[in-house]
């Protein structure tokens, strides 16, 4: 039910936009009481999927804005060929790509709506920019092919910031390639396996779940730590 409720104020905010820009005529009336619907349940809070706060929402928010600002500055430095003197960035190799992982798996969590057992599938080419031919506005779509998807369904997940994270992907281009020493290929995962036993994954069958396995513990640590940095406790939402 709480899914439907929130859906169904995501639909009457795009197409009340459709109908400020004269896309169509009249703004259609849903009528409908979602409690009336026989397939719908209203599942316990215990049973709930767990949902941000406005507390976490704004803390999460502000710590992914300053970690992009740092990495932005961090990033142009060493394309212009100069060294950075900020600390997150200049530590062990590892230290950092596990820091921009962390930060690139929470914000494509967040901007798409993706499954975290969907994130840690997914590869370079599902990563697309589509522009709107009526208003050139960018959008990211990112591909959830059958194989990868929970529910075994193909779907396309549209992020809701625009062209913003696929900007992001671009940049974790930079850092795969300073990890890996290569430039990823169209079917290399976006997040490999982490380790001296792991060479980059080119992925064909999604069968095996070992691939994905390295991914967890260092994600519940960063999520941890995130807790203590922020003071408020975010991790339960991405269990």
């Amino acid at each position: 039910l709480t899914t439907l409720i929130k859906e169904k104020k995501y639909l009457k905010f795009y197409l009340l936009r459709a109908y400020e820009r004269s896309m169509i005529r009249v703004i259609p009336s849903f009528r409908i009481e979602l409690k009336g619907i026989g397939a719908v349940r209203n599942e316990p809070d215990h049973l709930k999927r767990a949902r941000l706060t406005d507390e976490q929402y704004g803390v999460l928010s502000a710590w992914r804005g300053n970690f992009r600002k740092r990495w932005k500055k961090v990033l142009s430095i060493e394309r212009n060929g100069h060294v950075s003197d900020d600390l997150l960035f200049t530590r062990h190799r590892a230290t950092r790509y596990n820091r921009v992982v962390f930060y690139m798996l929470v914000s494509t969590c967040l901007t798409c709506g993706i499954r975290p057992v969907e994130i840690k599938k997914l590869r370079w080419k599902d990563i697309k920019i589509w522009t709107d031919p009526d208003c050139e506005e960018q959008h990211t779509i990112i591909n959830i092919d059958s194989d990868v998807a929970k529910t075994n369904r193909f779907r396309d997940c549209i992020a809701n910031d625009f062209e913003s994270t696929y900007l992001r992907f671009e940049d974790f281009r930079y850092e795969f390639e300073r990890f890996f020493g290569e430039s990823p290929k169209d079917n290399h995962l976006i997040f490999p396996p982490i380790g001296r036993n792991h060479p980059l994954v080119e992925i064909t069958d999604h069968s095996s779940k070992t691939v994905y396995r390295c991914l967890q513990p260092m994600f519940r640590l960063n999520l941890k730590r995130l807790d203590d940095e922020l003071g408020v406790v975010v991790s339960r939402v991405f269990q």
